[in-house]
């Protein structure tokens, strides 16, 4: 049929009327009725026994329906095509959907093969398990986490990682939690470049030691807690005889040779609990926090 053919009306019809390139028959009340030609055209998808719709009424329905789906589409390159790992799941952990860079970070090749092999990721994700009862109590309560960051195992290595979560909760049409979704990047990189800075801020470069800063805090710390009368702090001073002489005749790589020897040896020697730093130059120094005098010259006589 093309479009303006009519067709007989069909017994019980008064007439046939033409929609578009779809067919309609007319009750005897002057009603559009039932389908009796074919349903395609400005009119789309045509009930039978239902009056036919408005011409502009369904463009708009056709229109809408194809904002939608092309929406739809572009939601999904996107979700697919994400560099960070998108992932929706339910409040017990269990997974529903993960995009393709969520399942490579946890060494999988596609989301089938992640959800087959670890139903809940976040069971046993987590290094220190605590992490993810903390995750938990923050969602709950402010219904969003940002920039979560966890040490967490690569599930098919097993291999320790750092990651950023940032996950927010979805509720129901009742306001009730339903189940949350959220976005996980590598982190690693990120940590690592922070214990570093940390360390470089705190630590003396050659020797690994504590520098002459932190040593200067963590003296202050002592001198507060011995006017409350808890500790006797003493602070153990020393630094190499001849030393010079050895880094000017022997040059400055050997001189370094013999700071990081020396530091190896203080260090056995150093209870964990005392503080170990190098001020500069051939200088150390101890920090001892002790009960009474006695265990002070214990530790310098050791």
């Amino acid at each position: 049929l093309r479009r303006g053919t009519a067709l007989r009306p069909a017994e019980g019809d008064g007439a046939a009327l033409t929609l578009g390139e779809a067919v309609v028959a007319l009750a005897p009340t002057g009603e559009a009725g039932r389908l009796v030609g074919i349903a395609q055209g400005d009119g789309g998808a045509l009930i039978a026994g239902r009056p036919a719709e408005d011409g502009v009424h369904a463009s708009e329905r056709h229109q809408h329906e194809q904002a939608l789906i092309a929406a739809e589409r572009e939601y999904r390159l996107l979700f697919d095509n994400a560099v960070a790992g998108i992932y929706r799941s339910r409040l017990d952990g269990g997974l529903l959907t993960v995009n393709t860079a969520f399942a490579r970070l946890n060494g999988y090749a596609s989301e089938g093969a992640l959800t087959h092999a670890v139903p809940d990721v976040a069971g046993d994700w987590y290094v220190d398990p605590q992490r993810r009862a903390e995750f938990f109590r923050r969602l709950m309560e402010t219904g969003k986490v940002e920039d979560f960051v966890s040490e967490v195992y690569r599930h098919s290595t097993r291999e320790k990682i750092w990651v950023s979560e940032t996950a927010w909760l979805v509720q129901d049409a009742e306001g009730q939690p339903h189940h949350y979704e959220g976005m996980v990047v590598d982190a690693t990189e990120r940590v690592l470049a922070e214990k570093r800075i940390l360390e470089l801020s705190r630590n003396d470069a050659l020797t690994g030691l504590f520098n002459r800063r932190t040593f200067m805090e963590q003296l202050a710390i002592a001198a507060g807690n011995a006017r409350q009368g808890s500790v006797f702090p003493a602070v153990l001073y020393l630094d190499l005889d001849r030393f010079k002489f050895a880094n000017d005749t022997l040059g400055h790589a050997a001189g370094d040779l013999l700071l990081r020897a020396v530091a190896r040896r203080l260090a056995l020697l150093v209870d964990e609990e005392n503080i170990l730093a190098r001020l500069g130059g051939d200088e150390f120094a101890i920090l001892v926090e002790a009960a009474d005098r006695a265990a002070v010259a214990a530790t310098a006589g050791g």
